[in-house]
């Protein structure tokens, strides 16, 4: 009965899709998913409309970081189960970073890649191994992930460097870095 199925991460869920055509006796689906590949546990029931064509999803909101596996299985009035293809999804990691490079720093430029922060207002500060601050910025963040390249206006001198960023919470980060 399975047309089609298929599953993609969007928002940090996953969304299984099907399409069936010419449902026939077959008074539910089920959506089974596995983190092993071989062991499936029913996530939820999904009546069926018995028409010539139909689509059903359903959203996973808590996939493991890794492999998530999932299936359907649609059984008729009789009893027999009928099983779809096993899909693999893969979701990474949602661990917040921020890192600079590259690192030594190239024609005094800095790129600072964060990734999964908040949005807001980040200050940054330069600060060389006396403790004097080489240069200040204050940056605007959308949240989430993204690059930000910067110069600072002056040559800064060949050294080991901080770069201390103050999140929107007042959070703070310190990464070493090489002029």
């Amino acid at each position: 009965p399975f047309n089609t199925v298929q599953s993609f991460i969007k928002n940090s869920a996953i969304t299984v899709e099907m399409q069936t055509t010419n449902e026939n006796n077959i008074p539910y689906y089920a959506v089974e998913k596995s983190v092993d590949g071989k062991s499936f546990t029913k996530l939820c029931d999904r009546e069926s409309n018995n028409t010539p064509l139909n689509a059903y999803n359903y959203i996973d909101p808590n996939p493991v970081n890794g492999d998530n596996y999932y299936r359907i299985s649609s059984t008729d009035i009789n009893g027999v189960s009928t099983y779809s293809q096993v899909l693999k999804v893969f979701k990474a990691s949602e661990m917040s970073t921020i890192k600079v490079f590259p690192n030594p720093i190239i024609d005094n430029t800095i790129n600072l890649r964060v990734e999964n922060q908040p949005a807001g207002v980040y200050k940054i500060k330069l600060v060389n191994s006396s403790g004097q601050s080489v240069f200040t910025k204050e940056i605007q963040l959308r949240g989430g992930s993204s690059t930000e390249s910067f110069r600072p206006a002056q040559h800064v001198p060949p050294g080991i460097y901080h770069l201390e960023i103050i999140k929107p919470g007042g959070a703070k980060t310190s990464l070493s870095l090489i002029y």
